[in-house]
C-alpha cells in the first residue's frame, strides 16, 4: 500500500499537468482559430494564384517564357523612373510597381522601408527593374507598447542627389504646393524620376529644397480631403508623363 501511494500521487500529478496543457492549448486555439484559418487560407490562395500572377501577360504571351516577355517589355519601356520614400504599406508599393510596368517605366526605386507585397504586383515585378537605395533615408523604429511605435526618419539629400547623378536621373517630387502637373515644360526632361513620399507625412520641403535641379509638381484636387492615395497619385503622374509619347499597341 505504501508503494502504491507515491505511484497514485505521481499519476494524479501527470494527469493534472496534461489537463492544464490541454486546457491551455484548447483555449489558445479557440481564441486564435480565426487567425490561424485565415493564414492557412491566404497561403493556399496565394499558391493557387501564384502561377497566374507570374504570367499575368497578354493572351498571346501566356505560353511564352519569362525571358521572352522581359525582352518585349524592354522594347516598350522608356528611361523613366519612379521612386518611393519610406512607404509603409506593402500593397501601395506593389500597386506602384504594377502601374510603372504598365506605363512602360524602366525603373522602380525604393528608399527607406524596402518591403512590398508581391501579390499586388500581379507578376509585374518580373518585368521591371526594382532597386533599393539605402542611404537617402534611414528609418529607426522603436516599439513603445504592443501596436504602438515611434518612427524616426533621417533624410540625406546629399546622398540622394549623388545617387541620382550617378544614374543620370532628374528628380521630380510629386507633392503639394508645386507646379501644376499638367504643365508641359517638365515632360521633356531626360530620365525623369518621379518621387513620392510617405502616406502620412510626404517628403519634407527642407529635403526637397536641398536637392539641386529638382522640381516639385502637384496634382490638382477638387476636394476637402487633404491628399490622395500614393498608388493612385503615382498612376496619374506616370500617365501624365507617358502620354506625350503614347503609341497605341
Amino acid at each position: 500500500m505504501k508503494i502504491l501511494v507515491p505511484l497514485i500521487t505521481s499519476f494524479n500529478a501527470s494527469c493534472c499537468s496534461a489537463f492544464i496543457l490541454f486546457f491551455y492549448w484548447s483555449s489558445y486555439l479557440y481564441v486564435n482559430m480565426y487567425k490561424i484559418l485565415r493564414r492557412i487560407y491566404n497561403c493556399i490562395r496565394f499558391q493557387e494564384h501564384n502561377t497566374v500572377m507570374e504570367y499575368n501577360v497578354w493572351s498571346e504571351l501566356q505560353t511564352a517564357s519569362t525571358e521572352v516577355c522581359q525582352r518585349i517589355q524592354r522594347s516598350l519601356t522608356r528611361p523613366y523612373g519612379v521612386c518611393m520614400f519610406n512607404i509603409r504599406t506593402g500593397g501601395n508599393v506593389g500597386m506602384v510597381v504594377r502601374s510603372a510596368c504598365l506605363m512602360g517605366f524602366s525603373d522602380v526605386i525604393i528608399c527607406g522601408r524596402r518591403h512590398y507585397d508581391k501579390r499586388f504586383t500581379v507578376g509585374s515585378h518580373n518585368y521591371i527593374k526594382i532597386t533599393h537605395w539605402e542611404d537617402p533615408v534611414h528609418v529607426d523604429i522603436t516599439t513603445v507598447s504592443p501596436g504602438r511605435y515611434l518612427e524616426n526618419v533621417d533624410y540625406d539629400p546629399e546622398s540622394f542627389s549623388k545617387m541620382c547623378n550617378q544614374d543620370g536621373w532628374t528628380p521630380i517630387f510629386i507633392e503639394q504646393g508645386g507646379e501644376d502637373i499638367r504643365e508641359p515644360t517638365w515632360k521633356h526632361i531626360e530620365k525623369p524620376l518621379l518621387v513620392f513620399g510617405n502616406e502620412s507625412i510626404g517628403i519634407p520641403k527642407s529635403f526637397m529644397n536641398k536637392v539641386p535641379g529638382s522640381r516639385i509638381l502637384t496634382i490638382p484636387q477638387w476636394s476637402v480631403i487633404r491628399s490622395m492615395n500614393i498608388a493612385n497619385a503615382a498612376s496619374i503622374a506616370m500617365w501624365e508623363l507617358r502620354r506625350k509619347d503614347y503609341n497605341p499597341i
